[in-house]
């Protein structure tokens, strides 16, 4: 929940709910990004200056990893060995790689000059997805973090990229109309370009437009379903589409 009061001040939170009964389970005060482990047995969580570990059973803090402490945003890799972080770095922003248990820095990517806010693992482990503005992808090594290859998806806005389960297909969805384009990874090619009438979004922008970070232009709004048959994109209050044909499955209130 990212939220800036005018005068600056950052009053984010990481909230999380016990799904059978709806109640609040744990907040998490001045906190702006987390990530669940692969296994669901640990919580990721950044703060402003730190980014903890914690036991998901009994709430324990198991261990910082420093490199990460000033993280815009974490993601996990699909073994759960590692995290990755987007970071500020001299004015400009990277990724950047660490191991869990060693808690020490193990790849760093080439830096780029604007600040970006999504970063996808396939399920594979092998790669990992960046989205950026003007609907640009960038695909990295999930080792090494150097480029693999960059995507187009020609549609204005911030991309957000997420994979397929069979990590045979990645998709990204225009932040700002709801449009989704699916490439092919063996081959890069566009498979599929499913586009939204009117299909914006309602967001809320807590933070001026004259400020440098504002993660709350890329939320998660876009997903597979779990066999890949499917895809969510948010607008309208959410609809689901067949992942091939683009047939409209569902359609959720706004």
């Amino acid at each position: 929940l990212p939220i800036s009061a005018a005068d600056g001040l950052e009053l984010n939170e990481v909230r999380l709910w016990d799904i059978t009964t709806g109640r609040t389970a744990k907040t998490l005060d001045r906190c702006h990004g987390f990530d669940f482990s692969p296994d669901s047995r640990q919580l990721a969580v950044l703060s402003r200056s730190k980014c903890v570990l914690y036991d998901l059973k009994d709430w324990n803090k198991e261990k910082q990893l420093p490199p990460l402490g000033e993280s815009i945003a974490i993601t996990f890799s699909a073994d759960g060995q590692s995290l990755v972080g987007i970071v500020a770095d001299g004015g400009k922003y990277r990724l950047r790689l660490a191991n869990v248990e060693s808690a020490q820095v193990a790849a760093q990517s080439l830096p780029l000059d604007q600040p970006f806010y999504s970063a996808a693992t396939s399920p594979d482990g092998s790669l990992i997805a960046t989205g950026h503005d003007g609907g640009n992808v960038i695909v990295w090594e999930a080792q090494s973090l150097e480029v693999r290859t960059r995507l187009q998806t020609a549609v204005r806005g911030i991309a957000r990229p997420f994979f397929a389960p069979d990590a045979r297909s990645l998709a990204a969805g225009c932040q700002e109309t709801g449009d989704v384009v699916i490439w092919n990874l063996e081959d890069r090619q566009e498979t599929a370009r499913h586009t939204f009438e009117k299909g914006s979004f309602r967001t809320h922008y807590n933070r001026p437009a004259t400020a440098t970070l504002r993660p709350e232009l890329d939320p998660v709004r876009f997903c597979f379903s779990p066999n890949g048959d499917s895809f969510l994109s948010g607008c309208y209050g959410g609809i689901l589409r067949a992942t091939t044909g683009g047939q409209e499955l569902a359609r959720f209130g706004d």
